[in-house]
């Protein structure tokens, strides 16, 4: 086994290296892109290993590894910050400001003073007309999934 690893191509131990790097990378810049993106480049070094590849090679199995992995971080497994599924309850009992009149059937958006996870901005609705620019207190996330929230006068 020790042959076969010194036998070996440079590169080869330069694209795991990279994959190293980049899914360490990921501690200092957390955001799940890195990681898959490392992953990729860890990918084209094991499979050089195994089959000598030229440059085009290595980057077209790179591009497609990191791609298909970043889809699916972003479509399957992330937890999707703009639709803010299931974390709107982080936000009851906050008070902010309706941005466009709100009544029964019909949506609007309250800003906050300050970012709720992340988001100054978040969709409402309620059971009442409400004018834009009152205060408003969250009283409910509802919707689908939770994604909107309700809101009556402060």
């Amino acid at each position: 086994m020790i042959g076969k690893l010194s036998a070996v191509e440079i590169s080869t131990w330069y694209w795991l290296a990279l994959g190293v790097v980049l899914v360490l990378g990921e501690i200092f810049m957390p955001g799940g892109i890195l990681v898959w993106i490392g992953v990729g480049a860890a990918v084209v070094g094991i499979v050089s290993v195994f089959v000598k590849l030229t440059l085009i090679v290595k980057l077209v199995i790179w591009m497609v590894v990191a791609g298909i992995l970043l889809v699916l971080w972003f479509k399957l497994l992330r937890d999707n910050d703009s639709s803010r599924e299931g974390r709107a309850e982080a936000t009851l009992g906050y008070t902010g400001t309706l941005v466009r009149v709100v009544a029964p059937g019909m949506n609007s958006s309250v800003r906050f003073n300050r970012p709720i996870l992340g988001e100054e901005v978040w969709d409402c609705e309620s059971s009442v007309r409400i004018d834009a620019n009152t205060k408003v207190k969250v009283v409910a996330a509802v919707g689908r999934e939770g994604r909107r929230l309700r809101v009556m006068p402060a």
